[in-house]
């Protein structure tokens, strides 16, 4: 029976390999045009979308990851677009996501031994419906009204790298963190969405928008994170040591297992508890874009608390360590804040020996009331921490010319300056905990992203640097992508994880080096 599953199975695998060659074929060998577009009486249906093939590989061979090749990730996106009427837009997308190295190396020792082959079913291909169709709405505009009904993306805010005020919509991070600009990892979810754009009734104000955002909850919006263990985050999984004091191995530590949470959430269609509400009223004041927003719902990420519960214990197949599973409760506590945007063009910092352009200044923040936090299991009696706080973005766009690096093309220098600051603290220990992530009183992290072309805009070089100043960690993308043509582009890079404090920020990505290749074709 098991050998019927088995060849059952590969037998699927094969099908879907086929499907997406056969796919990727006909994407490869289509003239040269960017968009398709299908006649449907007198209106057109408009077709677009892309292939992209990556490959990773690995620079270290440890315990939490396999060094050389270890990822071979396809992702397809296929999106159409139809308007039976000036006034009303359909559109739908669906997206394959499937890394092959899960049926690559599927039973070899080296994959096995780390537990990834049981990550299989949750990382080989997304087979939910939630994975593989992604948006599909309908956008109706009478007049100076918007309504978008369907699953669908609303983007608040203005950083780069991580998001602030951006928390409609819950991400994707099940891939590791190769992508810092979260276009491919926001997650659609189903969402009723009202605008009114009222005539210019406020002296200074132009383009006046309300929105209002309602989350319905038919599908719980959580973030799909990367957690601990081999068999639930296969090669992300992060590599955190519990000491045991021994001499020897395997007496010497342990490796921390995924969490044996007793999680609760609001699990039913339309349930109230589940329910998220959203409202930003933006327009240009003077020569500065706003916005001020508002939200209420359940956090993205779950909180825990250590429960007196025996921990889980397992024997990793690799080096006959312990694998050590504590016990939490956990659930997604209510998050709730008002903030703010403002982007500004700063002309008085124009220089003509710069270029002649004007650098952009971006804030935004916000005010968070009674948020959660998870426990520290070194406080007298662990419990969930909740407190008001503050976070805040300030960050700066700049355009500027350097003849001796690239006399044809700008510079584009983008950093950020972060600072999360908890009003209450506790007296004993910290707040959080591994991989939850362990928050101070006050966090600060900078990122900055350097990026030019050269050979008419077909060669562009760029790198991200992003460090958690309170953690002692970071990590620094440098990637170069050739755009051969409208359809075709080529990118190599490479991302190196820095962490200081042992099992906080990116230390337990310590092993995750790698470089990384991507093949990408878009119709």
């Amino acid at each position: 029976m098991r050998r019927r599953l088995l060849a059952s199975e590969k037998a699927k695998c094969a099908h879907v390999f086929i499907a997406v060659a056969v796919f990727a074929l006909l994407c490869f060998t289509t003239p040269v045009k960017a968009v398709f577009e299908i006649p449907i009486g007198d209106k057109p249906l408009t077709i677009m979308g892309y292939v992209n093939q990556s490959v990773g590989y690995g620079l270290h061979d440890t315990f939490d990851t396999k060094g050389g090749f270890n990822s071979y990730l396809t992702q397809a996106l296929i999106e159409g677009k139809y308007a039976p009427a000036s006034n009303l837009t359909l559109f739908g997308s669906l997206k394959l996501n499937a890394d092959w190295a899960y049926a690559a190396y599927a039973g070899s020792g080296p994959w096995k031994d780390r537990l990834y082959d049981e990550a299989r079913d949750r990382l080989f291909i997304y087979n939910q419906p939630r994975d593989y169709v992604q948006e599909a709405h309908v956008t109706w505009k009478p007049g100076d009204f918007l309504f978008r009904v369907g699953k669908q993306v609303v983007q608040w805010g203005e950083t780069d790298g991580f998001l602030l005020t951006n928390q409609i919509n819950p991400i994707d991070q099940r891939r590791g963190l190769t992508d810092v600009e979260f276009e491919s990892t926001i997650i659609p979810i189903w969402l009723v969405r009202a605008e009114y754009a009222p005539p210019a009734i406020v002296p200074g104000v132009q383009d006046l928008n309300l929105q209002f955002i309602w989350n319905p909850n038919m599908d719980f919006a959580r973030n799909r994170s990367i957690e601990l263990g081999g068999d639930y985050s296969g090669i992300w999984n992060p590599n955190i040591k519990v000491p045991l004091g021994g001499p020897v191995p395997p007496f010497d530590y342990a490796h921390l297992a995924r969490y044996n949470d007793q999680l609760s959430y609001p699990k039913g269609t339309f349930d109230p508890q589940g329910m998220a509400f959203g409202g930003r009223i933006s327009g240009q004041v003077q020569d500065a874009r706003v916005t001020l927003n508002g939200y209420y719902g359940r956090d993205h990420d779950v909180a825990r608390k250590a429960l007196p519960l025996p921990p889980t214990i397992g024997i990793s197949p690799y080096d006959n360590r312990l694998l050590i599973g504590p016990a939490y409760e956990a659930y997604y506590p209510i998050f709730k804040f008002v903030g703010a945007t403002v982007g500004k063009d700063l002309d008085f910092l124009r220089s003509g020996a710069l270029g002649g352009v004007s650098p952009v200044l971006r804030f935004e923040g916000m005010y968070a009331f009674n948020s959660t936090f998870s426990s520290n299991n070194s406080q007298p009696i662990p419990d969930f921490f909740v407190t008001d706080e503050i976070r805040y973005m300030v960050g700066a766009d700049w355009k500027i010319k350097v003849n001796a690096l690239n006399p044809l093309a700008y510079f584009t220098i983008s950093g950020q300056f972060y600072h999360q600051h908890l009003m209450n603290y506790p007296s004993v220990g910290h707040v959080g905990n591994y991989i939850t992530d362990i928050v101070y009183k006050d966090n600060y992290t900078t990122t900055l992203m350097v990026s030019t072309t050269y050979l008419h805009n077909k060669l562009q070089p760029s790198i991200f640097w992003l460090r958690n100043w309170s953690n002692r960690s970071e990590f620094v993308r440098p990637q170069i992508s050739y755009e051969y043509s409208d359809t075709w582009k080529y990118t190599l890079g490479g991302i190196v994880f820095i962490g200081e404090k042992e099992g906080q920020g990116f230390e337990p990505f310590n092993n995750k080096d790698q470089v990384y290749f991507t093949v990408s074709y878009k119709f």
